[in-house]
């Protein structure tokens, strides 16, 4: 059964409920960003890139699933300086 979908445009230090609910997620946008495990852009963070579609946040190499806090626009397309999604 698909789930929710929630979409953001700008970075939101505080996602609430929705992010700790993510299993999956889609950059549809032209610019990278960064999801943050905790509110206010803190704690464990993974880089996706524009077009990238991760389909489960769960999978061992990243145990990210119903964790993402935060989300950070980065402007550019660049992912450099954070870790990413492999």
């Amino acid at each position: 059964m698909p789930g929710q979908n929630y979409l953001y445009y700008d970075s939101t230090p505080n996602l609430g409920g929705p992010g700790d609910e993510a299993s999956s997620v889609f950059n549809d946008t032209e610019d990278a960003w960064v999801l943050y495990d905790d509110s206010g852009y803190r704690d464990r963070r993974y880089c996706i890139r524009s077009g990238q579609y991760i389909g489960d946040l769960h999978h061992p190499a990243w145990k990210f699933g119903d964790k993402i806090s935060s989300v950070l626009r980065l402007n550019t397309r660049s992912c450099a300086g954070y870790p990413t999604f492999n």
